[in-house]
């Protein structure tokens, strides 16, 4: 898959108060920019309303919220990590952990990818 890059999107799995969820997971789609295609090449599934995603900036690194209130059988969500591999785009799950709140909605990374600031929609929280 030279010259193309991969574009990653975030769903919800699951029903919600706000949305009727139905998707798999984390869906991968090439793009080749020389012919500005879009063709599915993934999906990663196992993680529940994965609704925001964020890209390390320096590691092939995707991060995505799990946007639940569940987690763990506590009344938390949870942030996960994949391993994004650069020839065809597929995910492997490296981790997941608590959110230390509930629905988080946004995650981000800093410049330096050192640090990851998540924002927990549920309970009004940061972590």
């Amino acid at each position: 898959m030279t010259g193309c890059c991969f574009l990653f999107a975030g769903t919800y799995t699951r029903k919600m108060a706000h949305v009727n969820g139905r998707a798999a997971g984390i869906y991968v789609y090439s793009w080749d920019p020389a012919t500005a295609g879009i063709k599915p090449v993934h999906t990663a599934t196992g993680i529940v309303n994965p609704s925001f995603l964020a890209v390390h900036p320096g590691l092939p690194v995707l991060y995505a919220v799990s946007e639940t209130d569940d987690y763990d059988d506590k009344c938390n969500g949870a942030v996960a990590a994949f391993a994004v591999n650069p020839v065809n785009g597929s995910l492997r799950l490296l981790n997941m952990r608590q959110s230390f709140g509930s629905g988080p909605c946004h995650v981000s990374i800093g410049k330096k990818g050192d640090v990851l600031a998540l924002a927990n929609y549920g309970s009004g929280s940061i972590a």
